[in-house]
């Protein structure tokens, strides 16, 4: 594909808009004058931005719309650095979340437009040719059974290529069997506590065991708890790190997932990626969009 690339960010990449407001929930005839707003690329290009700031080359292949939501993304996401070339732009809506922060937890408002109905026919194979490793983001199995059919298809023509492929299960609400196909590909899964128990059962610990017998390498990330690592069989608890303030929590498992990536990518073994993972999540919370974080190279490059 030209450049050499770290890392290739299939799918779920969004325009974010936040909004921080003094209350929620808003209510019928209320008026919410939002005190601050921003506009960031979110989804799976939540990790493209941070992979990008911790010193990864990074590309990202998904649909925009050919709308001005979409023009916003792409300037967005080229000004932090991440290419943007294999976006393919179609005509209709482009998707978008509005974050809504307040109070003690924030809520989303969001529409799902083009990049619902991306699929293997997007992308061209050549694109894995020289490419280090892959992310693929699940979040639009549960959206449909056709979405969930195309990302395994996906999913099954990475393995051809040796890199490394790291997947997102995503929210797990449907399509379960599915998802476990892809699952069962992956070089390593992220999933949060509640994904993690719509896959695999309610109790955390059958979920390790099962994770383990599977001799599946994951990541399950448990917010200020920190997070479990299951690789090789062999679990490990990461130590949760105290943020010095929280603006927001959204977007940190995102964040969790691009430090987990680049750390691996740049020779970490996993439990150093992991601790490397809860310390840039951390560090996330103190600012309202993934694009207002530091350059983190240094957190890499010892």
């Amino acid at each position: 594909m030209g450049d050499s690339v770290d890392l290739l960010v299939i799918s779920d990449c969004v325009l974010d808009i936040y909004y921080i407001v003094d209350k929620l929930p808003i209510s019928p005839g209320d008026i919410s004058i939002a005190r601050e707003v921003a506009v960031s690329p979110g989804g799976a290009c939540n990790v493209a931005i941070i992979a990008r700031k911790l010193g990864l080359r990074v590309s990202v292949v998904d649909r925009v719309g050919n709308d001005l939501f979409g023009d916003l993304l792409i300037r967005e996401l080229e000004e932090a650095g991440v290419d943007t070339k294999l976006l393919k732009r179609i005509n209709g809506p482009t998707t978008i979340s509005n974050n809504i922060i307040g109070g003690e937890g924030h809520a989303f408002l969001g529409y799902v437009g083009v990049n619902a109905d991306l699929g293997i026919d997007d992308l061209d194979a050549q694109v894995f040719n020289g490419v280090d490793a892959v992310y693929v983001s699940g979040f639009n199995a549960s959206i449909s059974r056709k979405a969930a059919r195309e990302l395994l298809r996906i999913v099954s023509l990475i393995r051809n290529y040796p890199v490394m492929l790291f997947l997102d299960v995503g929210p797990a609400r449907d399509n379960l069997d599915i998802v476990m196909a892809m699952v069962r590909q992956a070089d390593v899964v992220f999933m949060n506590r509640e994904e993690a128990g719509r896959l695999f059962g309610d109790s955390l610990p059958s979920t390790i065991n099962s994770l383990a017998s599977l001799g599946i390498n994951a990541v399950i990330k448990l917010g200020n708890d920190g997070a479990i690592l299951i690789h090789k069989g062999k679990t490990r608890h990461c130590k949760p790190y105290t943020p010095s303030r929280i603006i927001t929590t959204v977007g940190a498992g995102d964040t969790f997932n691009a430090a987990y990536i680049a750390g691996t990518i740049k020779g970490l073994d996993p439990e150093e990626a992991c601790d490397l993972g809860n310390r840039v999540a951390s560090m996330r919370l103190n600012y309202l969009t993934p694009k207002d974080l530091p350059d983190l190279r240094h957190m890499v490059n010892y």
